[in-house]
């Protein structure tokens, strides 16, 4: 597992490229992904928000934020039920593979 394979993941369920995610605009059907990739990055590699910030070629608060408001749908899905969804189902997705 490493940050590619991730993103790749993510792009995958989103159904969207993944220079996209990586770099596309700040319409909901890029960021959200983008948020989910950048909580992954973080839970599953432990990556830092600095590292994930230069991955994705974006700005340290930008990745903090992400982590942090992904981290809230998993812990209180009613702020985002979809979002908290999308989440496990691509953690579980990840599971199998390593399986």
């Amino acid at each position: 597992m490493n940050e590619d394979s991730i993103i790749q993941q993510v792009a995958d369920f989103y159904n969207v490229n993944v220079t996209d995610l990586m770099h596309g605009d700040r319409r909901r059907v890029f960021s959200e992904p983008r948020h989910v990739a950048m909580y992954l990055l973080h839970e599953l590699l432990g990556m830092t928000t600095s590292e994930i910030g230069r991955h994705f070629d974006k700005k340290h608060p930008l990745a903090a934020y992400a982590v942090k408001r992904v981290t809230d749908w998993v812990n209180d899905p009613r702020l985002n039920r979809r979002g908290a969804a999308c989440v496990q189902t691509i953690l579980d997705n990840i599971k199998h593979q390593k399986q």
